[in-house]
């Protein structure tokens, strides 16, 4: 008997589409689990096949009740002939859709979605206004997606906001994001409906009716949603001339299909804020906001 033959005879666990969910090949799992110094959990595998196995497109498989993603493929040989492939796998935690900041601050829905592993990272400290930590996490996505710089990554209960990404030897994408929002946190506003924390309902000054009688136009308003977040976690100071963040300052992102902001506008976001400057963030407004 060949001995890949021999090798090929203990592929018993069967391997889906983490996506489609419909059946691929037959493989090897191994568990790889492990504390580590922080006192997190390790969730990984090894997972073998046989060298001819083609992954599927996306690099995530369905293996019982857990969805795994695939890094890099790693062929072992013996004397010329291909035996085994093998494949190092984290757990899913969650599944994000993919944001533009334009997208996330209008609540949208991204045409794309990813399944995920999810881990903290770090502390982070907003230490120009106070003593709290947030906690900074590490996501990994498999190798095939695409995640870009500044993007927004949303669960069913988290909002994250992409600060950097870089790609693994082993072969993941690796996200490193701020938490923005946890759904009914400290950001979410009392009876404004499907608002989680970070996310605001916001109001901007805008040309009223004209008055023919006193020859002169209204005030109105005009109202959007937007994401506002901790002045550290987002800023760009481009110019000298910039307006330097001081105590209490925060950044507000807002759609440009939405408004035109203008410094110096007052906003309610629920509170009243004043424009200091409006940056082009993508395809949204990132604003740096001070109380009025």
């Amino acid at each position: 008997m060949r001995l890949s033959n021999a090798a090929r005879f203990f592929d018993k666990d069967p391997i889906c589409d983490g996506y489609s969910s419909l059946p691929l090949f037959f493989g090897q799992f191994t568990s790889y689990d492990g504390s580590k110094q922080d006192g997190t959990f390790s969730r990984k595998r090894t997972l073998s096949l046989a060298p001819d196995i083609t992954l599927p497109a996306r690099h995530v498989v369905l293996a019982g009740p857990d969805r795994w993603i695939l890094g890099d493929p790693n062929l072992d040989s013996f004397q010329g002939a291909d035996m085994r492939l093998t494949i190092k796998c984290k757990k899913c935690t969650d599944s994000y859709n993919f944001l533009t900041p334009g997208q996330a601050a209008l609540r949208a829905t991204g045409a794309t979605s990813a399944y995920a592993f999810t881990e903290y990272l770090k502390d982070t400290v907003n230490s120009t206004t106070n003593s709290e930590y947030d906690p900074q996490y590490k996501v990994t996505m498999a190798i095939t997606e695409s995640p870009f710089d500044g993007m927004f990554l949303r669960s069913a209960t988290n909002l994250f906001h992409v600060r950097s990404l870089y790609k693994e030897a082993e072969g993941f994408w690796l996200l490193t994001c701020d938490e923005i929002s946890t759904a009914g946190g400290l950001g979410w506003q009392a009876g404004a409906a499907n608002l989680a924390g970070g996310e605001v309902s916001v109001s901007f000054p805008t040309t009223g009716a004209y008055d023919p009688i006193t020859d002169s136009f209204g005030v109105a308003t005009s109202t959007t949603t937007g994401i506002l977040m901790d002045r550290y976690k987002l800023y760009d100071l481009r110019t000298q001339t910039d307006p330097l963040t001081k105590a209490g300052d925060t950044t507000l992102i807002v759609a440009k299909s939405a408004v035109t902001p203008v410094a110096g506008q007052t906003v309610n976001c629920p509170d009243t804020w004043r424009i200091q400057s409006a940056t082009e963030y993508q395809d949204a407004w990132s604003l740096h906001l001070r109380r009025a």
